[in-house]
């Protein structure tokens, strides 16, 4: 074997260049680890130091002092100092910390500026620093903000000439970006175009004047407009700002209190037997189960939840919903006549039908388990009977409720049948902000009445007797806090929730066959085979005042009607020359007949259905066509509330 053979079969030191070859690119990637380490090292301390910062100063944000009044507080800037030294950053070098007051937007939850008699509720804070590189030349700079709400509850506003709102990190007005202070950003001009014989439409800009020839020898001038900006000024749609207050409030209908009727009895038993088997409790039961409260703790413990936060996304059967209730129930030390209630409920019901407990509960954007001054949002209580009726929709809410023969106890109406579809439950939302919404059920109601109504009112022995089915149908409502108010806020509106409603149109059908009769003698009949009314949707707002207005947890509580749509049956169901016939000899002239018929109607007949019936079947199984009945239990007034 010759010496090259033998060379070129020597793999002794190959790995030497190799390493010295990788040398070079690891303690490249080393270099640019560790450098990048330290500039995320640094974002993480001034994330920190922003967070800690802003909630310090959002304390100092009242709700009352405008912008100007809070800048030229010299203890607001010392404490920005000071709260940075506190917490291991001086500022000093290149370290710098900035603040910012103005609005946090509900819906995006970005953060706005506000300017002089502007009154701010949130304050943010941008801490600073540069990090000099150990193996690259030169350096880095890095900033981090944080948003936090303070107190106050502002309106939603509108831009303002001045520029009240500048959205953070923004440019200058009309798309420049100037880091002089005061310079003023000219946007294009506005073009107006003025007819005359001839319109000609010529851009203005720059505060330019142009002169057309207008048709006719008229001379026509049109002006272009300068709008001019602040500095880092730009035109913004209307701003509803967030707020740290929430409130726990609810939307339905529940009339179900501590003295029931035999008719709340009898809907309350049709509700509970689309769940269960032959269901047949008395009012004692339900007055217990109108008496209990739970917390979502207790609930989340006896299903066996692994946190309370569960209960907003887990499925469970039904049974062991029941079972789990009446534990909690017995634990607080509720009625006896509520636990047994729920015990005969859960023998009668299918071991295998589950419920989603989210279409019972839903999280406000304020809803935090472990924060807040108030009462934790887990341990505040909850009007058992309104979630055990609306319970009973979910598990089974494609199917109608069938009331055959309600007993209503209503002069003239020998006989109702009720038929009532609801799409989905009515719904509780803890530490609710401002803007936050929940919405009713869709209601689809159907009554079948039997009627002989006396109207001696109207004419001595006349009397309307006959059928008539109305179906009344309603989408849902949107309920929603405009204004939280919280204790102690200074200033002259007193502490309260205000809730805003806006209904649903409710469209009524149906048809009726009627006859009147004088004495013994029928003298007229009324036939309306095809009746529709519709009813335009309402916007209404509640205000509970603080704590008088507030709902117990037990009981039937104070809930407030708001933006409920009338009926108007007599819109559809009146009687006119076209659907009405006299029979047998005219003892009366036939105006006159039709005319005592409507009357009766209105007193009589619609004035108790839009009145009375309608009310009770809604009200006891906690819905409401159209509008919402709404309820408020409190108010949490956090001190301050981290928005990034």
């Amino acid at each position: 074997m010759t010496a090259g053979r033998r060379f070129r079969g020597n793999e002794d030191g190959a790995v030497l260049p190799i390493v010295a070859l990788s040398l070079v690119f690891l303690m490249t990637m080393t270099a640019f680890t560790i450098d990048l380490g330290r500039v995320m090292l640094s974002n993480r301390d001034l994330q920190k130091v922003s967070d800690l910062v802003a909630l310090d100063l959002a304390r100092r944000v009242d709700g009352v002092r405008t912008v100007t009044e809070i800048n030229a507080d010299p203890t607001f800037q010392v404490q920005k100092v000071i709260s940075a030294a506190r917490n291991g950053f001086d500022v000093t070098g290149s370290r710098r910390i900035e603040h910012q007051l103005g609005v946090i937007d509900r819906r995006t939850r970005q953060f706005y500026e506000l300017h002089g008699s502007s009154v701010p509720n949130a304050v943010r804070v941008v801490a600073g620093d540069s990090v000099d590189y150990f193996f690259f030349p030169g350096s880095s700079s890095t900033s981090r903000g944080a948003s936090v709400l303070g107190k106050g509850n502002p309106t939603c506003v509108s831009p303002d000439p001045d520029c009240p709102l500048v959205p953070d990190d923004s440019g200058g007005g009309g798309g420049t970006t100037t880091t002089l202070p005061g310079v003023t950003t000219t946007l294009p001009g506005v073009t107006t175009t003025l007819p005359g014989v001839t319109t000609t439409t010529v851009p203005g800009g720059g505060g330019t004047t142009t002169t057309v020839p207008g048709g006719g020898g008229t001379t026509t001038t049109l002006p272009g407009t300068t709008t001019s900006l602040p500095d880092n000024c730009l035109p913004l749609p209307t701003i509803c700002p967030m707020t740290a207050a929430s409130t726990d409030f609810e939307v339905g209908s529940f009339l179900a209190g501590v003295n029931l009727n035999n008719t709340q009895v009898q809907l309350l038993n049709a509700l509970f037997s689309r769940v269960g088997t032959g269901v047949n409790l008395d009012a004692l039961s339900y007055q217990g189960l109108a008496n209990s409260q739970v917390t979502i703790r207790q609930l989340a413990t006896t299903l066996g939840l692994a946190s309370p936060n569960d209960l907003f996304t887990s499925t469970v059967t039904y049974k062991n919903f029941l079972l789990a209730s009446a534990s909690a129930i017995s634990s607080n030390g509720g009625p006896a006549a509520a636990v047994s209630a729920l015990n005969t409920l859960a023998a009668t019901v299918n071991s295998n039908t589950t419920i989603n407990l989210s279409g019972l509960l839903r999280r406000g954007s304020g809803f935090q388990g472990n924060q807040g001054n108030g009462p934790n949002a887990f341990d505040t209580y909850i009007k058992f009977m309104h979630m055990l009726e609306g319970s009973a929709f979910l598990v089974n809410g494609s199917n109608a409720i069938s009331i055959p023969n309600l007993s209503l106890g209503l002069p003239g109406f020998v006989r109702v049948d009720a038929s009532l579809t609801v799409i989905e439950a009515a719904q509780r939302m803890p530490r609710a902000h401002v803007g936050d919404a929940l919405q009713t059920s869709q209601v689809s109601l159907t009554l079948t009445i039997t009627l002989d109504v006396d109207l001696g009112t109207q004419r001595a022995g006349e009397r309307l007797h006959g059928t008539m089915v109305v179906h009344p149908q309603g989408g849902s409502a949107t309920a929603s806090p405009t204004l939280i108010v919280c204790p102690n806020t200074p200033g002259p509106v007193p502490p309260q929730v205000r809730v805003s409603v806006v209904s649903s149109p409710v469209t009524t059908t149906g048809n009726a066959a009627m006859n009147l009769s004088i004495g013994v003698v029928n003298v007229m009949s009324v036939n309306i085979p095809s009746a529709s009314i519709t009813s335009a949707g309402q916007t209404g707002t509640a205000t509970f005042l603080y704590p008088s207005e507030f709902l117990p947890s037990v009981g039937s509580g104070g809930m407030k009607r708001v933006a409920n749509p009338s009926l108007n049956l007599a819109g559809g169901f009146n009687a006119t020359a076209s659907n009405s016939a006299v029979v047998g000899l005219p003892l009366v002239p036939f105006a006159t007949l039709v005319s005592e018929t409507n009357a009766g109607l209105a007193a009589a007949v619609f004035a108790p259905l839009q009145n009375t019936v309608v009310p009770l079947i809604t009200g006891t199984l906690g819905i409401e066509l159209g509008g919402a009945d709404v309820g408020v239990f409190g108010i949490e007034c956090t001190e301050t509330l981290l928005v990034h």
